[in-house]
């Protein structure tokens, strides 16, 4: 059968909100964004043995490499690589519920919502998702998204995601998380700004329970004292991946653009430019 796949560039991923507690099968704000994970059919190319995908290749014959990393750790590459190998592997986009079903029996402490928001994005061309348990919900963007600035963190700061998954935690309570995930569902749809301080809560939460690294809190104190800040979290494993910094005025101040320069930041620009669509 011939290729229908040669290349293919999956989309990455920003936890917007529900990082902890979609693990315990609570729900998750999830924005599949652009530039994506590019890679192409080749030989030679070795990826890790302990890898999603170097585990679901294992006694199958396919062979492809990397050709762009996007926007790199901590914007979902691990998964991407299993999504390229299923739709390499498959001809075709891959179905979601069985690969998030195998993928969890080999990490079962992580929630795959990662996996299958890259995987519908991908498949149906939409960017802004909720999860829950498996399952996605597609949200339309909203023009409130360009007040929300992305900044990645440098790679030596990063924390490996499921090394953190690992480690003892406090369980969550789940209908507080949800609320927090509906407040800001709400908020993205509405024109209010400052609702968005909803991000600082998250976050303040999540440090109250021993989940946010102590860099990410700094970074986190330090962009919140700023007046064209009205709310900031980071994301992923400790909130420690990337920062989300909203502000009232769409244009960053210098103070903010000084602080990212300090912490040794990347701005990324706002989410609405990051948004994933098919042509990339």
């Amino acid at each position: 059968m011939a290729s229908v796949f040669d290349t293919i560039t999956v989309p990455g991923k920003i936890f917007l909100m529900g990082e902890y507690s979609v693990i315990q099968g609570g729900n998750a704000l999830l924005a599949a964004v652009k530039p994506g994970f590019s890679y192409v059919r080749s030989t030679g190319f070795v990826f890790h043995q302990e890898s999603p995908v170097a585990k679901f290749l294992k006694d199958r014959p396919l062979d492809f490499s990397i050709s762009s990393t996007g926007l790199g750790a901590g914007f979902g590459s691990s998964t991407a690589e299993l999504v390229a190998a299923a739709c390499f592997l498959e001809n075709r986009f891959p179905e979601s519920t069985s690969l998030w079903n195998w993928y969890r029996t080999i990490h079962p402490e992580a929630s795959g919502a990662d996996l299958v928001v890259q995987m519908d994005a991908l498949a149906k061309g939409r960017a802004l998702f909720k999860y829950g348990v498996g399952e996605t919900t597609a949200c339309e963007p909203t023009p409130i998204l360009e007040h929300i600035h992305v900044f990645s963190v440098p790679s030596d700061r990063k924390i490996l995601t499921h090394e953190a998954l690992k480690r003892e935690r406090k369980s969550l309570d789940l209908s507080r998380a949800n609320a927090w995930v509906e407040e800001l569902r709400n908020t993205l749809e509405s024109d209010d700004v400052s609702r968005l301080d909803v991000l600082s809560d998250w976050a303040d939460w999540l440090k109250q329970l021993g989940l946010e690294s102590a860099f990410a809190s700094e970074v986190r104190y330090a962009f919140q004292r700023c007046p064209n800040v009205a709310g900031v979290k980071g994301c992923g494993a400790g909130l420690n991946d990337v920062f989300l910094v909203a502000v009232h005025q769409n244009e960053l101040d210098s103070r903010i653009s000084d602080l990212a320069l300090r912490f040794g930041l990347k701005d990324l620009g706002p989410l609405s430019d990051l948004m994933w669509s098919p042509v990339t």
